[in-house]
């Protein structure tokens, strides 16, 4: 049953096999980024504010971890409603892509030219290089 279900799995998932010594034939499976926004209709602007802080801080990846906590704790709660739309939009994109788009390593794609909370970040990003990021306290 458990096996049946595994392999009615719609196309838009990666099935694939780990060969590490000792975790022959491991399986993961891998969504190819298709995944659907949550509805946050009816989320508070405070409300709001604090699960991008949050999900500034919790990315995967270190390096993207510790820029966008930082960067969120000093601009946050400066931004419009607006502002933190477009900031809730831009940590909907891969860690690595924001990384790079906001420390100069790759051109910033079309869709995010016109970005003023890309542009704040790639001026924080550039503020911060001889810096030792840690992470903000949470409270």
């Amino acid at each position: 049953m458990l096996r049946t279900s595994f392999n009615q799995i719609n196309s838009s998932v990666v099935r694939n096999s780990l060969h590490l010594k000792g975790f022959v034939g491991l399986r993961f499976i891998t969504t190819k980024g298709d995944l659907n926004r949550v509805d946050r209709e009816g989320e508070t602007e405070e409300s709001q504010r604090a699960r991008l802080k949050y999900q500034s801080r919790k990315r995967g990846i270190l390096e993207t971890d510790l820029l966008l906590s930082n960067f969120a704790k000093t601009k946050l709660d400066k931004y419009s409603v607006s502002d933190l739309q477009e900031y809730d939009r831009l940590l909907d994109e891969p860690d690595w892509d924001i990384l790079y788009w906001s420390s100069g390593e790759r051109e910033i794609p079309e869709r995010w030219k016109n970005s003023k909370v890309l542009k704040e970040l790639s001026a924080y990003c550039r503020s911060r290089r001889n810096h030792t990021l840690r992470m903000p306290n949470l409270f």
